[in-house]
């Protein structure tokens, strides 16, 4: 009977413990808005550079190659991380980090570094459109 209750209470507990989990290593891939609030940075690729710098570096596949981390600003895809540069942080909903594996089953190939996503605010009701891409002819 006490072997039973053991098990039991180690049972609960382990089962209390996974959502906990999974709730902070989403919180690892997220920054919220209460974050970028209470960062002092101006512009985006400074406040992942503070929080998440981590999310910046490639990471290298010995098997497939690797990657460049791939942006996406408000479900566009950007060509590179410039626009992170000009991109004030007050306008910033949240960003989201998403790991080689979870950016390639959601986007498709060429991810294996994952990706950073940047949603703006909406603000009276209106979405921020993307900043307009550069004009590669001069």
């Amino acid at each position: 009977m006490r072997i039973l209750r053991t098990f039991s209470l180690l049972a609960f507990a382990v089962a209390c413990a996974t959502p906990l989990a999974t709730a902070q290593k989403r919180q690892r891939d997220v920054i919220t808005r209460a974050e970028i609030d209470a960062s002092p940075t101006v512009t985006a690729i400074d406040l992942i550079r503070r929080l998440h710098p981590e999310w910046l570096r490639p990471r290298v596949s010995s098997i497939r190659g690797g990657s460049p981390v791939q942006f996406y600003l408000n479900g566009a895809r950007q060509n590179d991380n410039s626009f992170l540069r000009n991109l004030d942080v007050k306008t910033i909903e949240e960003i989201r980090h998403l790991d080689g594996p979870e950016a390639e089953s959601r986007f498709g190939q060429n991810h294996t570094s994952g990706a950073i996503m940047v949603q703006l605010q909406n603000i009276g009701g209106v979405k921020i459109p993307p900043p307009p891409k550069k004009d590669p002819t001069p």
